[in-house]
């Protein structure tokens, strides 16, 4: 049903340009709202609505021959992954960017952060640069491939066995909290 309508669309119908968009935010809330928990729910609206957006500026690029519904996933899917890039990077404070009290205040942060640059000193250059510009500048791996002249199949396996490992030693480090705490 869905492919009928983008194929209507694609045509130049606009009552069925309305109807693709009812559908695709059902659709997308729906797949938001199973991946997001807690106060996180309430920017589910937010991301169906960016999703939205992004269908209406980047329809040109849809292929009508090709099935809509992954399509529509692979934005819904970015516009998530944007949003919780977001969170996380919220949550980081440099340390010469802030001044001494604010630092003495944050103390349990100050030593999750300590604990976390370890980890990533545990990696090898190639790895830290391809999870920094991957996980925290928010670049493809094509982008990343082409910056550090490998392939992107390189990229991904370094990116996967670089989380493999911060996975890792993130699980060591809590198993050692719980049997201390």
């Amino acid at each position: 049903m869905l492919d009928q309508i983008a194929g209507e669309v694609a045509r130049g119908d606009k009552a069925a340009y309305t109807a693709l968009l009812r559908e695709a935010a059902r659709i997308v809330r729906g797949y938001v709202y199973a991946r997001v928990s807690g106060r996180d729910r309430a920017v589910v609206e937010d991301i169906v609505q960016e999703t939205l957006l992004t269908i209406h500026t980047k329809y040109h690029s849809y292929d009508p021959s090709l099935p809509f519904l992954p399509w529509l996933r692979t934005i819904a899917h970015h516009k998530l992954i944007d949003h919780w890039r977001r969170q996380k990077i919220a949550f980081l404070v440099a340390i010469e960017e802030s001044d001494a009290d604010l630092v003495a205040s944050q103390a349990p942060q100050t030593d999750a952060v300590l604990t976390l640059e370890k980890m990533f000193e545990t990696l090898n250059d190639k790895q830290r640069r391809i999870v920094q510009m991957a996980r925290l500048d928010g670049k493809s791996m094509s982008e990343i491939a082409s910056e550090m002249s490998l392939s992107v199949s390189d990229v991904k396996v370094t990116l996967h066995r670089a989380i493999a490992k911060l996975t890792s030693l993130a699980q060591q480090d809590s198993g050692r909290e719980h049997a201390h705490g």
